[in-house]
């Protein structure tokens, strides 16, 4: 544990008490100054810290923001998060968390950052996200799967998702096929998959989750203001991303487990419940193809199920779906 972990600990077992530059120098086994070095250290970091000369210091609150002793001090969880890489800026989450896959990471290792200038959706499309307002995530998975199936995965984390909006602020979340969820009809997270695979078996697959949090209708980009949302624009206030965050892992720990224990049945008959477009007619556009029908269920490789006004049966394997009746 370093010395600025170690101080931490220590003004956090007297939050709201003064506590002696004399006794924190004492207790870590250095200088007043180094003490008073430490603290500066915390503060950068966003942690509120009062000094008096003649009373010492003291707690007073944590910043909500992507720090691992943050994100585990009060992670309940078994394995998922438990390895944890934090940065205030980087190029993509997903980026990183596949380069430390290939490096040896173990299963349930996370990346997370407060910004990215060049965070992806599907088809290379920009994820934007003013800095420290959503939740920016990579989760690395070792599955047995084939790689044809890794958009199991992706349902899993949007049932995840979509779980922790309805558990945690009684949002009315629902899952837009293939990879979205949405609150009132407008994007509020999306969900990306990267996999290094052989031909039969998947080493490692990395799922990136975006979720708006504390987003103003302001910071949202013009072009997608009508068709995106975020937690704050849903509850007209802010919530504490690091308890979002938590929640997430848990849920997400959890259908991952009864994935690999049960399978996909349990995940897609809980995507059934939460979907947006069960049982609706909808069009997916792929490339410059257009495909319209009644949604009648989600195939084991992800693909999207449409009975036809003919009734013929057509799977769509990828596209942007809207619904239309």
């Amino acid at each position: 544990m370093t010395h600025d972990a170690r101080l931490l600990a220590m003004l956090r077992e007297r939050a709201g008490q003064d506590i002696s530059g004399a006794e924190l120098a004492e207790r870590l086994g250095v200088s007043r100054t180094t003490v008073w070095n430490h603290v500066e250290s915390l503060r950068r970091e966003g942690y509120v810290i009062e000094a008096s000369t003649h009373r010492g210091y003291r707690f007073v609150s944590s910043p909500d923001r992507m720090l691992p002793d943050e994100i585990h001090r009060d992670l309940r969880t078994k394995w998922l998060g438990r390895t944890l890489w934090c940065y205030r800026e980087t190029d993509s989450t997903n980026d990183i968390a596949l380069a430390r896959a290939a490096e040896g990471a173990p299963e349930g290792a996370i990346v997370l950052a407060e910004a990215q200038r060049r965070g992806r959706g599907r088809f290379h499309r920009k994820w934007l996200a003013p800095p420290e307002t959503s939740i920016l995530a990579s989760v690395i998975l070792r599955p047995e799967l084939h790689p044809s199936l890794v958009s199991q995965l992706v349902i899993v984390a949007a049932v995840a998702v979509a779980e922790t909006l309805h558990s945690l602020h009684h949002l009315d979340a629902h899952i837009k096929w293939p990879n979205d969820v949405h609150v009132g009809g407008r994007k509020i997270a999306g969900i990306l998959a990267e996999l290094s695979a052989e031909a039969e078996q998947i080493n490692y697959a990395v799922i990136g989750i975006g979720l708006n949090v504390n987003t103003t209708a302001s910071q949202l980009a013009k072009t997608i203001r009508t068709t995106a949302t975020s937690l704050q624009i849903e509850l007209g206030h802010a919530v504490s991303r690091l308890e979002l965050l938590r929640d997430l892992l848990r849920h997400l720990e959890r259908w991952y487990e009864r994935w690999r224990r049960d399978g996909f049945a349990p995940i897609k008959a809980r995507w059934a419940e939460l979907s947006a477009s069960l049982g609706r007619r909808v069009e997916v556009v792929s490339g410059t193809a257009k495909t319209t029908g009644l949604v009648a269920d989600l195939d084991d490789d992800g693909a999207l199920v449409l009975r036809l006004d003919s009734g013929l049966i057509r799977k769509v394997a990828s596209g942007d779906m809207t619904v239309v009746g």
